[in-house]
């Protein structure tokens, strides 16, 4: 019984913690959950991808004390691999709309001589130009 007790008395003086604990552990697994769900990589294959990314750079000739190889692979590495995805996966095109559109409506009568009109319409197709450079 005394047990229990010492067991209750170190939960109760140690609940901050736990629960700080508990609400980043809730955090972090909503996030791995957002990604997944938008395709993105994880939390830890992103870290993988970035400890692969400083072996290279200093497999490349950058120094780990270096300055100047810090605030390259700081400022200019973030910022050239999102230039570089967008440069992958962007497209120009210019969308035009066609004519064409379908339409749903919906009458709803109540009985009490309510009515009730919903009425939906859809672009059923849409022309596009690809521009290249």
């Amino acid at each position: 019984m005394g047990i229990f007790f010492i067991i209750l008395i170190i939960i109760f003086l140690c609940w901050p913690w736990i629960t700080k604990w508990l609400r980043g552990y809730m955090a972090r697994r909503a996030e791995d959950m957002v990604r997944r769900m938008a395709g993105m990589p994880s939390r830890k294959e992103e870290q993988k991808r970035r400890r692969e990314q400083e072996r290279q750079q200093k497999r490349n000739g950058f120094s780990a004390g270096s300055t100047r190889g810090r605030n390259r692979a700081s400022t200019n590495g973030k910022d050239t691999d999102s230039i570089r995805s967008m440069q992958e996966y962007a497209e120009d095109v210019e969308f035009t709309e066609t004519k064409e559109y379908s339409e749903t409506e919906i009458i709803e009568d109540d009985g009490k001589g309510n009515r009730r009109v919903y009425r939906e319409s859809q672009v059923s197709d849409a022309e596009y130009i690809e521009i290249k450079k």
